[in-house]
């Protein structure tokens, strides 16, 4: 007998694609759900539905290794029966979980790192001044709960050059300068060589409700691919560890709420088999009734003259896949047929960011306001304590509840007399200890930087190492009180966001952070590439409007829908930093009864390669 052969599928040819999900929260930034807004939770997010950052969905995630894994839980019967054996196991709750090891890079994580901390990235001035992109006003940071008012470009924290504290301010307030020029003589936490070249946001902890739709592809060979779709994912956990010589490495911990099954494409759904029969009767327009869930051939067919009475899907049953329909995005309700999900597949992104991972070679920590040099590890632990909630005649869990944030850690520091003996007076004293760490691409003038803030922290214990190597001390650490922590982020100034007006068809606006106050100017500092279908569209800029908006306008000539679909690229460069934006303008929609020769249900074809 001839040895069989396999293609086995390796962890280097497969891939995560992150989505975000409609969620409750999403009703505070714009997001309308309807009437029936239960209906619509969970649904994938358009590519273009996120106007406030960097990130086009889906997007894919670089890591070193993942281990999201659904279950589905065993349940044993109590019964007694003859011969002493068992009865056969039962199914019960099904969820999923895992986690996603990293190496940190700038702006990879910064996506994630809003859903681990319930917040949003916002434009930071000072502790005094916080400003969302939608609001009109600037607002204080959610960690100014004494309503202190601060410089601009201050923040509350211990931190001074050589260890002094300022005597003049009140009690219980702290000021540190964050950001200056190398050139300036003031001291300042972060040394850049232009200010107004970068942007700070704040990210503090809150309780917006971000989940992600994870789509796992196993590829390797073509036409030989693998699929698995998590659902209703949220971040539990996350954790960073700092060594001396090492990349920074982390993770991230998830939760959701189903058992996905590893599919192809062809693979038998109940909605796909239930129509075959009726669509070898009768091809054209199908009608859905929403109560039941289920397709039926319009009688009659609609014509040219009707078809604007009722709502209509083609050959909807074709190839239906089940677990993939949620990613063609705007139109979730719409059952989408095997050729339409292979388009969209097609068109997943090749690459992550192209940022540089972190080191311990660049960064610093503080600690009480004095810098720590002599550290041998530093780890620190984020969990949002979330519990998953199962209901009865439901298999899977309808909810991921966070209980308590708890922020952990670990300091070890090398025993070094006049330095860590203050640290452990620090514990045995029962002393409140605030903790900064930063990590930056380059040790001078940096361009990338998060500078994370713990407020109020305790070491918990003390363990002085023995032995014939270096003495070192370790310092477990745990926060409390209302501040909890933050990020800063302190990045290039780019644009921050692309809209293509879809009723014109023939203009985008795009959006700048307005702090510090610069105007881009346009074949000077800000460049505009339009392309549709890969041809260059001459684009004119219209700058009126920032100076109350922060955005500029480019107007082109119209794109008409044609007999096929179209792709739209928009690509803004500002401080050599791109930004890139891709749109798909619908094909015009015929009145004829045929049905689409590209969809035909009767065409069985499961072959990626020929959709």
């Amino acid at each position: 007998m001839a040895t069989p052969q396999y293609t086995i599928k390796v962890g280097a040819d497969s891939s995560d694609y992150f989505c975000r999900e409609v969620t409750i929260s999403d009703k505070q930034k714009g997001f309308e759900v309807g009437d029936n807004s239960q209906s619509k939770l969970g649904l994938v997010k358009d590519s273009d539905y996120n106007i406030s950052d960097d990130y086009q969905y889906p997007v894919l995630v670089r890591r070193t290794g993942d281990s999201l894994k659904g279950t589905t839980e065993s349940i044993e019967s109590q019964e007694l029966r003859k011969g002493k054996t068992k009865s056969a196991p039962r199914k019960g709750n099904s969820s999923s979980e895992g986690s996603l090891d990293y190496e940190l890079s700038p702006e990879t994580y910064d996506d994630i790192f809003e859903a681990a901390l319930r917040g949003e990235w916002k434009i930071w001035v000072s502790d005094s001044k916080v400003k969302g992109l939608d609001d009109v006003e600037y607002v204080k940071s959610k960690t100014n709960l004494d309503n202190f008012v601060y410089a601009d470009g201050t923040f509350e924290s211990k931190i001074r050059q050589n260890g002094d504290m300022l005597e003049d301010l009140p009690a219980g307030k702290h000021e540190t300068k964050l950001l200056s020029n190398i050139t300036d003589e003031e001291f300042s936490v972060v040394k850049v060589s232009d200010v107004n070249k970068v942007e700070v946001h704040e990210l503090t902890c809150g309780e917006h409700d971000i989940r992600y739709n994870v789509l796992k592809h196993f590829g390797g060979v073509k036409n030989d691919d693998l699929f698995q779709n998590f659902e209703h994912l949220a971040v539990n956990t996350v954790s960073l560890s700092v060594t001396p010589g090492q990349i920074i490495t982390g993770s991230f911990g998830f939760m959701g709420s189903n058992n996905p099954e590893i599919v192809q494409w062809g693979s038998d759904y109940t909605l796909a088999k239930k129509f075959i029969a009726a669509i070898a009767e009768a091809k054209g327009y199908f009608t859905y009734n929403e109560e039941t869930k289920v397709y039926t051939v319009a009688t009659p067919q609609p014509t040219s003259e009707t078809f604007g009475n009722g709502t209509y899907y083609t050959n909807t049953a074709n190839g239906c896949v089940k677990k993939l329909e949620n990613h063609l995005l705007k139109d979730t309700t719409t059952v989408r047929t095997n050729a339409e999900v292979m388009t969209w597949l097609a068109k997943l992104p090749e690459k992550g960011t192209n940022t540089e991972q972190y080191t311990a070679r660049e960064g610093f920590l503080y600690i009480n306001g004095e810098r720590v040099c002599y550290g041998l590890n530093f780890i620190f632990e984020f969990n949002n304590g979330l519990n998953k909630v199962f209901a009865i005649f439901e298999k899977d869990a309808i909810s991921m509840s966070a209980l308590q944030l708890d922020i952990t850690g670990q300091l070890e520091a090398y025993l070094i007399k006049g330095y860590s003996e203050k640290l452990y007076q620090l514990a045995v004293q029962d002393k409140d200890v605030e903790i900064v760490f930063c990590f930056q691409d380059r040790e001078e003038d940096p361009e990338a930087l998060y500078v994370v803030q713990i407020f109020k922290t305790k070491f918990t214990d003390t363990d002085v190492s023995s032995g014939a190597e270096e003495l070192q001390v370790t310092f477990p650490y745990q926060s409390f009180e209302e501040k909890a922590c933050r990020m800063l982020r302190i990045r290039k100034r780019r644009a921050r966001s692309i809209i293509f007006d879809a009723e014109s068809m023939n203009k985008i606006t795009v959006a700048f952070t307005t702090v510090p106050p610069i105007t881009p100017v346009d074949g000077q500092d800000i460049t505009c590439s339009v392309k549709v279908n890969g041809e260059e569209v001459a684009a004119t800029i219209d700058t009126t409007s920032f100076a109350t908006k922060g955005t500029v306008d480019y107007t082109f000539n119209a794109i008409s829908q044609g007999e096929v679909e179209k792709d739209v690229e928009f690509v803004i460069t500002y401080n050599d930093i791109s930004m890139v934006k891709t749109y798909s303008v619908a094909a015009a929609k015929s009145n004829s009864t045929d049905p689409d020769p590209s969809t035909d249900p009767a065409d069985t074809n499961t072959d990626p390669s020929t959709p």
